[in-house]
């Protein structure tokens, strides 16, 4: 990837929303105000199902961007088609702490909604674009044109992974 590029300006805008994200995230962690110290267990073992909705959509998000992170390493340059894919991604990425929030108020209540809505959520994730992504823009360059490995290289199908994309290759690119 050239420095200054309009790839480049992409690529940073979205670790900056991958980051925002995740600091949202943190900031729905709070025990309740005032609470003595003696009651703080309590308040800590209460607290346990926002940490847990934390963790899951922490683990999420940053298995998002490590792919993210690796596939752009292959990418020389890019299209509109791979700009609104990646916009895709990126807003289905900001959401998720609202999924999140509900989740953790409301997911032991006998609803099955805030479930539903934080499963929905995460389903659609990949679905938003990203993990098809590379194929449309691999077709749109030709015969791998605009990627710095041959197109054999670069797509390979993606299993279920639980909500969780898979990464293309095992490791994150410096």
């Amino acid at each position: 990837m050239e420095s200054g590029t309009p790839l480049e300006r992409m690529v940073f805008f979205s670790d900056a929303v991958f980051a925002i994200a995740l600091t949202l995230l943190a900031l729905d962690l709070k025990l309740p105000e005032g609470i003595a110290a003696a009651q703080l267990d309590g308040a800590l073992i209460g607290a346990v199902p926002e940490l847990f909705a934390y963790a899951l959509s922490f683990v999420i998000i940053a298995k998002t961007w490590l792919s993210h992170h690796s596939d752009f390493a292959l990418i020389r340059r890019f299209n509109s088609t791979l700009a609104w894919l990646n916009l895709a991604l990126l807003f289905f990425i900001a959401m998720l702490p609202a999924p999140t929030s509900v989740l953790s108020e409301y997911g032991d209540d006998s609803t099955p909604w805030p479930s539903i809505l934080y499963a929905q959520h995460c389903r659609d994730l990949p679905a938003a674009g990203w993990d098809l992504g590379l194929r449309p823009a691999r077709e749109a360059h030709g015969s791998g044109d605009g990627f710095a490995c041959a197109p054999a290289d670069i797509y390979r199908p993606r299993r279920c992974t639980g909500g969780l994309p898979a990464q293309h290759s095992g490791r994150v690119p410096p």
